[in-house]
């Protein structure tokens, strides 16, 4: 799985370099750990978008949370960690019939053919149950509250209603 890692980390790092430049180095930390650091790291930007603001704040209105009772910084890395494993996400995932378990293996394995991530190539093909579980598999590592899987529906979720 290290490999799997080291292929979205390269691919995460070249997106992000493009929106945010940064001077990386030649040779990467491809762990989960590392990944998951990338990733909040990453998601630090963004907090400081008005668009990222007011999404906050209609998410809070239109579950009649209290502002304290969701963290903004979870938000945030819920909606990073959501548009890089969606379909056709900047991991370039792609949904497709697969008939595989509802969880990530099979996209980690996928994602270690990866050699030059490009927005032109698929990471990985996985059905509609694979992409939340990946999700949810990098929402509850990162430390997100209340993100978790739900059966037989094969929905990730997160339980903001429970964070207050």
């Amino acid at each position: 799985m290290k490999f799997a890692f080291r292929s979205l980390f390269l691919f995460l790092s070249f997106l992000f370099s493009s929106f945010f430049p940064v001077a990386y180095a030649e040779t990467y930390q491809t762990d989960l750990a590392h990944l998951i650091s990338a990733l909040r790291t990453k998601s630090e930007p963004v907090k400081s978008s008005p668009v990222r603001c007011r999404s906050y704040q209609s998410f809070l209105a239109a579950h009649n949370l209290a502002p304290d009772s969701v963290s903004y910084s979870d938000f945030i890395l819920v909606r990073v960690i959501f548009e890089a494993t969606r379909d056709a996400g900047f991991w370039n995932t792609h949904w497709s019939v697969t008939d595989k378990p509802p969880n990530s293996d099979e996209v980690w394995r996928q994602s270690k053919s990866v050699k030059r991530p490009a927005f032109t190539e698929k990471t990985a093909t996985a059905e509609c149950d694979e992409l939340p579980a990946l999700f949810t598999f990098l929402a509850m590592r990162s430390g997100v509250k209340n993100a978790g899987f739900l059966k037989p529906a094969s929905s990730a979720v997160w339980d903001s209603d429970s964070c207050s």
